[in-house]
């Protein structure tokens, strides 16, 4: 039998930033093994290959990658912080000044800049208490595969990789044993101390689905439960006055290599937290460009589609665009085909929208938008409305949406893929699946680190805040070992 102290289920974005922390203590008895079902090959799995309900036709293609870097291979990398509303909707665990310290940390180990968007605020003085501007910052290198390959060299760490199945068995509540059978029908046994689930809002609640029988968790009837994502929603055009005071504002720009967004928010405690950004009606190939520039500056792995679509950049018409964005580090829109305004809002937490597993233990997914959380999102773009009425630059037309039915705006809507819930984080197993320490009720040494334990989701995407919960985890563990 391999003895290992943690046991990392999955090498995902997730797996590998935890083991990463982990691996920061020095201490010599510690030793990490990673359990992988792919390899170093990517195998993304399609939606359509996976379930038929609403969910699954909505977002991108993609629902999960069985490889080492997991869905970091597909992230744009986007950054951005919850609020202090969001902490205070449901039982966290946490308090937001603890939560920020860790926000603030994962700065620092991916050495992203303080201070340099100031100029920026400056400009934007018009802020409100509930309705402001905000930023997203992004990973320089998105690819955790890249990033955190280094960490397979560390000799207290091990891997094994092409995995079929995983069972752990349990003595008093207390994981003793994992038993994997490989691809190959190989079969091998791993004492250890601790195990981490970090395969992914779906991976891990079919995994305790599964696994429930003669597990600690089998009575829980939360497992699966409250599942959310964020709404995604085109909401009207945009009539701009003075295009080169809202490029400025609006649009992505480079800062010492790093790429900001600049977007709008709602927040208050009592509405759904919302978000807005403005795109371009058509793309023209910016989005081609953009990327491309970004890579070749971060020495980035550039996609072959991009190569691929290169020789339209070099058309005259689009040569301006990628000239101006090379010298200006702006991306300079062509405002002829127009500007909508989009939303990105988060879903009310429902304790019938779930995933659950079908008799043939295939993953399906209840995912609906309420009526209430229509009627809500319009009371929050009233207030955006309102807000930028403070501006003289630009203008959104909100009023078709306004007059839009609650029937035909569901059709409209799509999801963002920032699955979260379905093991959220409680006061007791009555509430909820694990403890403010990620820990499963009732086990004593297995934990889940992934956004599946967020009890609601605010306007922004998910990765800091689940790498924020990693980084603390990662803490936990090594001072208990």
């Amino acid at each position: 039998m391999i003895k290992k102290k943690i046991v990392i289920i999955g090498a995902g974005t997730l797996g590998l930033f935890l083991g990463s922390r982990i691996l920061k203590s020095k201490k010599k008895n510690l030793e990490v093994i990673f359990l992988e079902k792919g390899s170093e090959k990517n195998n993304f799995i399609s939606k359509s290959d996976i379930g038929k309900s609403l969910y699954f036709k909505l977002g991108t293609k993609y629902l999960l990658n069985l490889g080492i870097g997991g869905l970091s291979k597909l992230w744009g990398g986007q950054l951005s912080k919850f609020d202090s509303e969001d902490i205070k909707k449901r039982y966290w665990g946490i308090n937001y000044a603890e939560l920020n310290k860790y926000y603030l940390r994962i700065y620092s180990i991916f050495n992203l800049h303080k201070g340099f968007l100031n100029k920026i605020k400056q400009n934007l003085k018009i802020n409100n208490k509930e309705t402001r501007f905000y930023f997203t910052r992004w990973l320089p290198q998105p690819n955790f595969f890249f990033f955190f390959k280094n960490i397979f060299r560390d000799s207290r760490v091990s891997i094994i990789k092409e995995i079929r199945d995983i069972n752990i068995n349990f003595k008093k509540n207390k994981a003793t044993e994992i038993i994997i059978k490989k691809n190959d029908q190989t079969n091998i046994q791993i004492g250890c101390d601790y195990i981490v689930l970090c395969m992914g809002v779906f991976e891990i609640i079919k995994f305790l689905l599964t696994n429930k029988k003669n597990s600690p968790w089998w009575s829980n009837k939360n497992i699966g439960a409250f599942f959310q994502d964020h709404y995604s929603l085109k909401v009207g055009p945009v009539k701009i006055y003075d295009n080169k005071k809202f490029n400025y504002f609006f649009f992505n720009r480079l800062i010492n290599n790093e790429k900001v967004q600049t977007k709008v928010k709602y927040n208050n405690i009592n509405a759904l937290a919302l978000s807005g950004e403005f795109k371009p009606s058509k793309n023209n190939y910016q989005s081609i460009i953009q990327k491309l520039i970004y890579s070749l500056k971060n020495r980035m792995k550039i996609e072959k589609k991009l190569f691929t679509n290169f020789n339209l950049i070099l058309e005259i018409k689009y040569l301006f665009f990628f000239i101006y964005y090379l010298f200006k580090n702006r991306i300079y829109f062509n405002y002829h085909n127009g500007i909508d305004f989009f939303l990105q809002c988060e879903q009310s937490p429902k304790k019938n929208n779930k995933v659950y597993l079908d008799n043939k233990n295939k993953i399906k997914v209840l995912w609906q938008c309420s009526r209430t959380d229509i009627f809500l999102i319009k009371k929050s773009l009233k207030k955006i409305d309102e807000y930028f009425k403070n501006f003289n630059f630009f203008q959104i037309n909100f009023n078709k949406f306004y007059r839009t039915k609650t029937n035909q705006i569901k059709k409209e809507m799509s999801h963002t893929d920032h699955a979260s819930g379905g093991t959220i984080i409680s006061k007791n197993e009555k509430t909820g699946v694990v403890d403010n320490n990620l820990k499963i009720w009732n086990t004593k040494n297995v934990y889940i680190c992934c956004s599946s334990v967020f009890p609601n989701s605010s306007h922004a995407n998910i990765g800091l805040t689940s790498m924020a919960f990693a980084l603390r985890l990662s803490d936990r563990l090594k001072n208990k070992i």
